[in-house]
């Protein structure tokens, strides 16, 4: 009996050990049983990265706004509630919008669809990621107390995932390596912070992992499964997984939010994901808000002036001098198929004479058609025709627009299009003419017809005033009254 015990303990223990070498080779870099760290070389890499302090507005947000700007029009609410996050120059700002929306036409309200959904997220990651990086948010968390001496902002703490607790600096499986209790996180704790001030929840108790290491944060499905427990407007919302052939670590590539994370071999041969942040775009490059370090070995420096919380320059990125493997990068987008509404006018006029309805392919995009009908300025019935595409990754719809006039079907008019599709409600774009009849210069609108307050914009459309007089260049088509 004795020696059956024995011989069941040892085949367990073999099991156990093939359980883990195969968790490591089933992907090549994920082993859930240890929380992989980067080498010692790369903490050394990231130490000599100098710090950056981006001005709110200098940021530049997936659809192409600057955060401010945007945020005061598109996220007014949520600034005024965190108004505590934004430097002075800012909060004054808030007072001065609050008047005009007290005065505003509820069709120029803004429509919040799927797109200002995304850039709220992308908003309220970005005030707060700001925010952590500045040493003087530091010092107010640590006034008054007696343990921590952080003069340089949050400090690296490897798995810290609350930043308001204090912790040891290196404290793995209860091993205090050293004594300092301050406060910070690591990196899969700040990127799991982040996302939740946006929302969205990445550390899923019922999962059998518990999303505390970058090698959780790196799944699709965890994104995918944390944007269908938060519900609601983030139903609009889906996850894009790029690997480093899809994508280039530039600020042509790049959007801010995104979730990049990295790959390396550690100093025992161990392959996995052991880093992770979340990407700034500026109007002066690209950043990474990451949390670095390293536990154990040199620990007094994760809370030193090169290493915690900090945004760190990553144009140019070099995998050999950042000792880094690999990369890959998770992207929220915003889901824009279905119906729209688009609206044909010429650009000197207020009124547009043609509607269209538009019916958008899946949101892996593809080719599509759209019909409208309208009064062209001189009195005339006008149809349309659209034959179009969409890019779902550059958010560009464009196309051609054929007209048609009942009253002259021999005349011909053809427009082209390339429309970025980056709000939820489009400002009007300028027609190229492809077949010019001699009409007016048009011009096309795009409204999002999921969106909240779409319904105001397309009501505030009334029906052209039919002008009878003579009209040569001021309509669509090019029929004059005499």
């Amino acid at each position: 009996m004795k020696n059956l015990k024995l011989l069941i303990l040892i085949l367990l223990v073999a099991f156990t050990a093939s359980c883990k070498k195969d968790k490591k080779a089933s992907n090549g870099v994920r082993d859930t049983t240890v929380m992989n760290e980067v080498t010692l070389a790369t903490a050394h890499a990231l130490d000599l990265e100098p710090s950056y302090l981006e001005d709110l507005n200098d940021i530049i947000l997936p659809n192409g706004s600057n955060l401010m700007d945007y945020g005061l029009i598109y996220d007014y609410d949520w600034l005024a509630v965190n108004k505590n996050l934004l430097p002075e120059k800012y909060r004054a700002l808030l007072d001065v919008r609050k008047t005009q929306l007290n005065s505003t036409d509820p069709s120029n309200l803004p429509v919040i669809g799927p797109q200002a959904i995304l850039n709220n997220i992308i908003l309220q990651e970005q005030c707060w990621a700001r925010n952590l990086v500045d040493p003087a948010f530091t010092a107010d968390l640590v006034k008054g107390k007696q343990d921590p001496q952080q003069k340089f902002g949050l400090a690296y703490i490897y798995g810290g995932k609350d930043y308001t607790k204090l912790a040891h600096a290196a404290d793995e499986r209860g091993k205090k390596g050293c004594p300092a209790l301050l406060y910070g996180v690591d990196c899969s704790g700040l990127t799991a912070f982040l996302a939740k001030q946006g929302g969205i929840n990445i550390n899923r108790s019922p999962d059998p992992y518990p999303g505390t290491s970058a090698a959780d944060q790196s799944l699709k499905t965890r994104w995918e499964n944390a944007l269908k427990d938060a519900g609601g407007d983030y139903a609009k919302l889906t996850v894009q997984q790029f690997t480093r052939k899809d994508i280039a670590l530039n600020t042509t590539d790049i959007k801010a939010g995104d979730i990049i994370y990295f790959h390396q071999t550690d100093e025992n041969g161990h392959a996995g994901i052991v880093h992770i942040g979340m990407a700034l775009k500026s109007k002066d490059g690209l950043r990474l808000y990451n949390a670095h370090g390293k536990q154990s070995v040199e620990c007094e420096s994760n809370y030193g002036s090169k290493r915690g919380v900090r945004a760190v320059k990553i144009d140019g990125f070099s995998m050999a001098a950042w000792a880094f493997d690999d990369y890959g990068v998770i992207r929220l987008e915003a889901k824009i198929a279905g119906k729209w509404k688009a609206f044909i006018k010429c650009s000197d006029k207020e009124m547009p004479a043609i509607t269209l309805n538009l019916d958008f392919p899946a949101d892996s995009g593809g080719d599509f058609k759209a019909t409208g009908s309208g009064t062209d300025y001189t009195g005339e019935a006008i149809n349309v025709e659209i034959n179009g595409s969409y890019d779902p990754k550059k958010l560009i719809l464009k196309g051609e627009i054929t007209y048609m006039f009942p009253s002259d079907p021999t005349e011909q008019r053809k427009d082209s299009f390339n429309a970025s599709l980056n709000y939820d409600a489009t400002d009007y774009y300028t027609l190229t003419k492809v077949i010019d009849n001699g009409g007016c210069d048009a011009q096309i609108k795009f409204v999002n017809l999921q969106s909240k307050n779409a319904g105001n914009v397309v009501n505030s459309v009334k029906p052209i005033r039919v002008n009878s007089s003579a009209c040569s260049h001021c309509a669509i088509g090019n029929k004059t009254k005499n």
